[in-house]
């Protein structure tokens, strides 16, 4: 079972403009233990006013700079979501 919290839409200054990213904070409960685990759920989508060509186009450019930003934001203690985040690994240039 997942329990959702309020969702938080905002489109970053430095994202491409065919791509929006939405942002879920929620839980992921494991059916093997029952623990539950904070995640966050990530989804990028058109932005309503462009074309699927428009998105694909963008899309690659906003996973990176999604991917690089999460990589090297630091994690805030205060945050209910804040977790150990995995090992680095070697960033795609």
């Amino acid at each position: 079972m997942n329990r959702h919290h309020p969702t938080t839409t905002r489109k970053p200054q430095y994202l491409p403009a065919a791509v929006t990213a939405d942002v879920v904070r929620t839980e992921a409960t494991s059916t093997r233990t029952g623990r539950r685990h904070p995640v966050l759920n990530l989804t990028l989508t058109p932005a309503p006013t462009l074309t699927w060509a428009d998105y694909f186009t963008g899309l690659d450019q906003a996973v990176r700079i999604l991917t690089h930003t999460a990589r090297h934001t630091p994690a805030v203690t205060e945050c209910a979501c804040a977790s150990r985040p995995p090992r680095p690994t070697r960033e795609a240039q």
